[in-house]
């Protein structure tokens, strides 16, 4: 926990790197160019294909929703797994209990989060390449949580890691699967060199089943970092770099300015106290 919110945002912003910064451009799309379909029922392209058959191709939005409306039918009892593209305008469904869910961390990089086992607002990160999750990815997971608490706390989990840089999605998805079949990520050594022709199969034959396993392992649910940060305002959300908030004399609690309240200039140019509306 930081000592006061000002000295945080400071450290946030200087940490931050462009990729931080998230448009509608930057998540890997199969939307362009692509008009010819390979399977209708899950709005595929030959693209799609294209991509699973290449050994250096990150996985698309499209590919990701797929693969998680497969694990919906599969096992329609597991909450969460929503489109991905949720993310970008911070519209997830709020979820109170157990749910799965891909994101895409606006790194060009995938991961899986869960709180199947949790107590909420605890959330495990099963990512096969860091032990850090981004601001993007922190406001997906607020957005997802909506909770009530001062902070959410993350645990990575220790997950096989990736050789190479581009199939984080291909991981993401055999992290979510496992998941789905009550199966712990961490207790698999998945092989690598048959994920993507495994995940095509799969897609063609309408049913998604557990990515090839080269061995298991024993220490199945170890954790190899915890990491906390804190959430603020009506909308309980991080704090960002673009974030402006003023803090409520009376309660002490932080709101955003530019998005959740309106704050007369007078406020936020002078050392006037400022109450929020549930403290007036």
């Amino acid at each position: 926990m930081k000592e006061t919110l000002v000295e945080y945002k400071e450290e946030l912003v200087k940490s931050t790197t462009t990729t931080d910064i998230i448009d509608l451009e930057e998540l890997p799309s199969s939307k362009t160019e692509r008009p010819h379909r390979w399977i209708a029922d899950l709005g595929m392209t030959q693209g799609d294909k294209e991509v699973l058959l290449s050994n250096s191709a990150w996985l698309s939005d499209a590919i990701v929703n797929a693969a998680q409306e497969l694990l919906r039918k599969r096992n329609p009892s597991v909450v969460g797994l929503q489109n991905v593209n949720l993310g970008l305008t911070r519209t997830f469904d709020i979820q109170t209990g157990e749910f799965v869910q891909i994101l895409h961390t606006g790194h060009s990089h995938w991961h899986t989060v869960s709180t199947i086992g949790t107590n909420i607002p605890e959330v495990n990160v099963y990512d096969s390449m860091y032990c850090f999750c981004s601001n993007h990815s922190k406001v997906q997971i607020a957005s997802i949580l909506q909770t009530k608490h001062p902070a959410i706390r993350l645990h990575f989990l220790d997950v096989q890691k990736q050789s190479g840089e581009a199939d984080c999605g291909l991981f993401a998805i055999a992290f979510a699967t496992a998941l789905s079949l009550g199966l712990h990520p961490g207790a698999y050594i998945f092989d690598q060199s048959l994920m993507r022709s495994h995940l095509l199969k799969c897609f063609e034959s309408g049913e998604l089943s557990m990515f090839p396993v080269k061995k298991t392992r024993r220490a199945s649910a170890k954790v190899k970092k915890v990491e906390e940060f804190d959430v603020y305002c009506t909308c309980r959300m991080p704090v960002t770099p673009a974030s402006e908030l003023i803090q409520c004399a009376a309660c002490k609690e932080w709101y955003h300015t530019n998005t959740c309240v309106q704050v007369e200039e007078i406020y936020t140019n002078t050392r006037m106290k400022w109450l929020c509306f549930l403290c007036k």
